[in-house]
């Protein structure tokens, strides 16, 4: 048996049954632990067609961003490596949503996880997604690329 805190709830798994049930927090000696804190949701992976991303938390608040040509090892250096994204969780229950979001010129690059409830149905084997946009001061938001993160 497991249980995985979601959003002040517990999430409690036996044999393939899952109930989830209301966390009661005490001051003195329970926490009521954010979803960040106890599933490591700060640290994901993206395998789409042309690219490896690693998001990490480094430190409370603190991500890293480090992409990979998809032909390339882990091992050699990242082709892009940027620091200082935000984290954010949108939705709630089953259709909550972890994204980070990480900028570098007028680039922005949006790694997203948990892809549930969204307006097109996602491949079967995807567990995320990754957007890079360019936000041109005269011309606005420019979608440049979209992927899907495979399993």
């Amino acid at each position: 048996m497991w249980a995985a805190p979601q959003r002040r709830q517990f999430k409690f798994n036996q044999k393939g049954t899952t109930v989830r049930a209301p966390v009661i927090c005490l001051a003195v000696s329970l926490a009521c632990p954010t979803l960040t804190q106890a599933e490591g949701a700060n640290d994901f992976t993206c395998r789409t067609k042309l690219h490896t991303v690693i998001v990490k938390q480094v430190a409370e608040n603190q991500y890293t961003y480090q992409s990979w040509s998809s032909k390339k090892s882990l091992d050699s250096a990242p082709d892009l490596s940027l620091k200082g994204g935000t984290y954010d969780i949108a939705g709630t229950g089953a259709c909550a949503s972890r994204s980070w979001t990480f900028h570098a010129g007028n680039y922005q690059y949006t790694v997203s996880r948990d892809l549930a409830c969204g307006p097109e149905a996602p491949p079967a084997n995807a567990i995320g997604d990754l957007s890079v946009i360019l936000n041109d001061p005269r011309k606005g938001a420019d979608l440049k690329g979209h992927w899907y993160c495979m399993k």
